[in-house]
């Protein structure tokens, strides 16, 4: 019988890489230069402003809307989302230097809104909202599209990478997922040790994309954690953790 650790190290990881962007999302313009499907475009700036008003950010504050992530790279998979940001000028909704407040009031509506809208899907992908600070710097190689103008901000960068014989992503990807699995088939559920590799995985991410932008290695262990899905397998336990917790025969 293999080890569990060959197992994981011979799995295929859940990454792709295309020579073109997704056919579904975008076509070429009378100049030959790629853009969004139009009903595909009218439809993300029809769920931009819902969102908006959702979302209570003021129209004045708003100078832009751009679809980024997995759909407008080369790198995505039939788990990608259509990451639909509003960038927005804080500046002009608060005053405060303290600008985390705002943040995390955001996050919590685009929680709420994913919980409420999660079947709304363009092509079959779902559509994730962020209000984007404007001080946040775009992502080494990351294509960035204005929706709004119609027009490539940062066009993205082809990168030939080696998924399948890259011994990096593969052991990586294997450690992490063993380490999910031990926490979910532990005899001692430990809320502790979830919120501690949860933390881990995120700052790891992070990291990479501050350095090495949307094709770091690190951020690649996040996206084939995420296809494989692994994170909501996490995310899912850790629920019905609390769940338990909070809960009174």
């Amino acid at each position: 019988m293999k080890r569990f650790d060959s197992f994981l190290y011979e799995k295929e990881l859940a990454l792709e890489l295309h020579d073109h962007l997704n056919k579904k999302i975008w076509e070429e313009d009378d100049k030959g230069k790629l853009v969004l499907i139009p009903e595909v475009r009218e439809k993300l700036l029809t769920i931009a402003e819902v969102w908006r008003e959702f979302a209570n950010v003021p129209e004045k504050a708003v100078k832009n809307i751009l679809l980024t992530g997995g759909l407008a790279n080369y790198n995505y998979t039939d788990y990608s989302d259509l990451d639909l940001h509003l960038l927005v000028d804080y500046d002009l909704i608060t005053k405060s230097e303290d600008k985390e407040f705002l943040l995390d009031y955001y996050r919590d509506k685009k929680f709420i809104w994913a919980l409420k809208h999660s079947d709304i899907t363009i092509k079959g992908y779902p559509v994730e909202l962020y209000a984007q600070p404007m001080t946040q710097v775009p992502r080494e190689g990351q294509g960035i599209y204005s929706i709004k103008n119609n027009r490539w901000v940062q066009e993205p960068v082809h990168k030939n990478i080696d998924f399948t014989n890259d011994p990096y992503l593969k052991d990586k990807v294997a450690y992490y997922e063993k380490y999910i699995n031990s926490i979910i088939t532990s005899d001692k559920p430990n809320m502790d040790a979830i919120e501690k590799l949860k933390e881990k995985i995120k700052r790891m991410r992070n990291n990479a994309i501050a350095k090495g932008g949307e094709f770091s290695k690190d951020n690649l262990v996040f996206k084939a954690l995420r296809n494989d899905g692994l994170l909501d397998k996490l995310g899912e336990y850790q629920t019905n953790l609390r769940a338990k917790e909070l809960s009174l025969k």
